[in-house]
């Protein structure tokens, strides 16, 4: 399925033309988007597109808002501070539900205090290493930091020092 038909189709995912019916004065000012990251890279870009489609499937306003740092900490304390009324919305990604709650004591409950409504994209991740170092591919890469104490040649030459 391409993006843009998606998004076109994702209110009918959602359930919002039920919602519409049951709540007619719903959505009947602008809806906050938050945006854990800042603005400019891919999650943003995510954002704004989806923001744009939806808001016209709503017929109403939905403001982007990005509120990056601490790994998407901020923006979801805010999330989870807001009102439940529906009219705050924040798009979570692997740090805000995933690396920050495996590696810290947060502000909130990852699990408890959101509830997952769709997913709306998604962005490659890839990994590289330096182009002097022997690793052609991921197997070549693991057997390298497996005889490699440290696993970068830098950090051994700091601690060389």
């Amino acid at each position: 399925m391409q993006r843009r038909t998606f998004i076109q189709a994702s209110p009918l995912w959602f359930g919002l033309p039920g919602l519409a019916s049951a709540q007619t004065a719903y959505p009947n000012r602008p809806i906050k988007y938050i945006v854990p990251v800042a603005a400019g890279g891919g999650s943003d870009m995510v954002g704004r597109q989806f923001c744009d489609r939806f808001g016209k499937v709503l017929g109403q306003a939905m403001v982007v808002e990005n509120h990056g740092g601490g790994g998407g900490v901020i923006a979801s304390q805010m999330a989870a501070k807001a009102s439940p009324d529906g009219y705050t919305l924040m798009q979570g990604y692997v740090a805000t539900h995933g690396t920050s709650p495996a590696t810290r004591k947060l502000p909130y409950d990852q699990i408890k205090d959101f509830s997952p409504i769709g997913m709306i994209g998604s962005t490659p991740n890839v990994l590289v290493v330096n182009a002097n170092l022997p690793i052609k591919d991921v197997k070549a890469f693991i057997d390298y930091v497996k005889k490699t104490p440290v696993g970068c040649p830098t950090v051994r030459q700091a601690r060389a020092r």
